[in-house]
C-alpha cells in the first residue's frame, strides 16, 4: 500500500471495486508485485487505468483538444454578438 502511495485501507477498497487508483498507482503495484499492469488494473476494477494505454490516451487528447478548440469558437462569436 505504501509503495502505491495508499493506505492500507484504501488499498482494500480498490480491490474491492469502492475506491479508483490512478494509472501511477497501478504501475507502481505491478512493478512491486511483477505482474503485468493489466492484471493489477483488472483485479482493482473495472474504471482503473491500465498505464501506457497510448491508443486510448491518443483519443482523449484528441478529442479534448478539439472540445477545447469549439470552445474558442464559441467564446469569440459570443464576444463578436456582445460588440454590437
Amino acid at each position: 500500500a505504501a509503495a502505491a502511495g495508499l493506505s492500507e485501507a484504501d488499498l482494500a477498497l480498490a480491490f474491492k471495486d469502492q475506491r479508483e487508483i490512478s494509472a501511477q498507482q497501478v504501475a507502481r503495484m505491478a512493478e512491486l508485485l511483477g505482474v503485468p499492469a493489466a492484471e493489477v488494473a483488472g483485479r482493482a476494477g473495472v474504471s482503473t487505468p491500465v498505464p501506457g494505454e497510448a491508443g486510448e490516451a491518443g483519443a482523449v487528447e484528441r478529442r479534448l483538444a478539439a472540445l477545447e478548440q469549439r470552445v474558442a469558437m464559441l467564446e469569440a462569436e459570443i464576444a463578436a454578438l456582445k460588440a454590437r
